[in-house]
């Protein structure tokens, strides 16, 4: 073989060695956001095998498929404030929110027309707000100056239709020990902890902190509570990466409380309203990332949730409860889940997806909002999702 036949020979196999070389790394590109890779990235569930395409495998060998719809759409995101909220509320036609600068309440429509200023009452230093099913009251959480340090206050308010102008706005301060204050979501009631003795008690009363029925006494306070149907309130002890975590549910009718998720690490959740299922987060550990879940509470069974999310980054459907619409990150880093996330270690960015947990198809509603989407909820006719980004603060809407 003289020289030019081993120089031919030589480039023919560097051409076919780049053609391979091309194929591989194309194709790996080629990723449904939010689904995961083969390498592992991305954002689906990591628990498991993964078959070359990147989907999860289950014990018994057979491939978990998730339909995925990622057809292009009209639907727009719109900024509704450009100023930090502490809270919002949805009503029929408008959504409330609290100014966080000022305190003051403002209204504005789903299409970011027609804002007006309901209270013009400042309230300095406002941290949180939780609205009752109308947008007609709010539990007003505030930071007051106190002897050696700030006292978070609770405020419980009322208001109507009409502009309030006083120079105080009208409602009754809650107990100083009150803590962890939820509202119904069906009735104009609140639930809170009042943690001023060596036991904690669980309340339920009015927006007039009235009415008061206690419902649960406890030695123990550090509990997450999410009001998520009329009849039934879930408890979560507070998550983190470092502790196993446990979930229980109570009955506002008679205070029976059930374990419902034993012993899992950094367990966040969200139960659905009919209390059927639990979308539920779990660490895999120090300096990892985390898995999320659905639960079924009737056999106890669980299964892969399709994307991989926080569950406070979901909210469950209004029509149908089969349906629920997540943030979920593009792309997620290594760290202690949910620990660093809560402190604003790690952020994320987002795109918004719609989840049936029946039929497990998922579709993309939009793509890449550069918003670490939080406090996510829907208008009565689920025609609008409005959610507060993390960075910022700021509320946004997309049109469903």
């Amino acid at each position: 073989m003289n020289q030019k036949q081993i120089i031919r020979i030589s480039a023919i196999v560097i051409v076919i060695i780049a053609i391979i070389a091309s194929f591989w790394i194309f194709r790996s590109d080629e990723i449904v956001p939010g689904m995961g890779d083969p390498s592992g990235g991305g954002t689906f569930p990591s628990g498991g095998q993964v078959d070359i395409e990147g989907r999860p495998i289950g014990s018994d060998g057979e491939i978990i498929d998730v339909p995925v719809d990622i057809s292009p759409t009209d639907r727009s995101s719109n900024q509704l404030t450009f100023s930090a909220i502490s809270g919002a509320g949805v009503s029929s036609s408008t959504v409330r929110y609290i100014e966080k600068s000022t305190g003051h309440i403002y209204e504005i429509g789903f299409d970011g027309q027609n804002r007006r200023r309901i209270s013009n009452t400042t309230i300095l230093r406002t941290f949180d707000s939780f609205w009752s099913p109308e947008a007609d009251k709010i539990a007003i959480r505030y930071f007051e100056e106190g002897v050696t340090y700030p006292l978070l206050k609770t405020f419980l308010v009322e208001i109507g239709d009409e502009e309030i102008s006083e120079e105080k706005i009208e409602g009754n301060l809650l107990p100083q020990s009150a803590t962890g204050i939820i509202v119904s979501p069906e009735e104009d009631k609140v639930f809170y902890f009042d943690s001023g003795t060596d036991t904690t008690i669980g309340i339920i009363a009015d927006f007039k902190n009235q009415g008061k029925k206690t419902l649960l006494v406890t030695p123990f306070s550090d509990f997450t509570a999410d009001w998520f149907s009329r009849n039934f309130i879930s408890l979560l002890t507070k998550p983190s990466a470092l502790v196993k975590g446990n979930l229980y549910f109570i009955d506002v009718r008679n205070g029976k409380l059930e374990k419902i998720i034993d012993g899992v690490e950094g367990l966040t959740v969200l139960a659905s309203p009919l209390g059927d299922k639990v979308i539920y987060g779990v660490s895999q550990g120090k300096g990892q990332t985390f898995e999320t879940k659905i639960f079924n509470t009737a056999d106890g069974s669980s299964n892969y949730f399709g994307l991989r999310t926080l569950p406070e980054k979901c909210v469950w459907g209004v029509k149908d409860k089969d349906i629920v619409y997540c943030a979920s990150p593009n792309s997620l880093p290594s760290g202690i889940y949910p620990d660093e996330w809560y402190q604003g270690i790690v952020s994320f960015s987002d795109s918004i997806w719609k989840i049936n947990v029946v039929s497990g198809k998922a579709e993309v509603l939009f793509e890449k909002t550069n918003a670490d989407a939080i406090n996510l909820s829907l208008d009565e006719k689920e025609s609008h999702l409005f959610y507060t980004n993390k960075k910022d603060g700021t509320l946004w809407v997309i049109n469903l």
